[in-house]
């Protein structure tokens, strides 16, 4: 039976190997929460950084870890709280999108 992934580690295995050395990498995980995550070879000890963790993300590396337990949910709150809001909902749904997908989107042309 294989081993289960959880969570952040998911995207974190993706974002670390993408060049295919883990220990090359920083990940940025978004989702509910938020998470910072690279490997390294040897035990690294930060304060105020959770871990070093051996083999928990990336085998026979070692994990460390930080970030912002409700990060995505700040967001959402925060959209919610505004006055256009609900207008701007009915917009995102009209289009197919999710009101942080549209918002990125119309922030992206903004920049161009």
């Amino acid at each position: 039976m294989a081993a289960g992934v959880i969570d952040a580690h998911a995207g974190g295995i993706g974002t670390v190997s993408a060049e295919g050395e883990p220990q090359a990498c920083l990940a940025y995980v978004f989702g509910t929460s938020s998470c910072t995550m690279t490997t390294t070879r040897d035990p690294v000890f930060v304060p105020g950084v959770w871990g070093p963790y051996f083999s928990a993300m990336v085998p026979n590396a070692w994990l460390n870890e930080g970030g912002q337990s409700v990060a995505g949910a700040t967001i959402e709150r925060l959209l919610a709280m505004h006055p256009a809001s609900a207008d701007a909902h009915r917009r995102a749904q009209q289009e197919g999108q999710s009101l942080p997908a549209m918002l990125a989107e119309m922030a992206t042309r903004a920049s161009d």
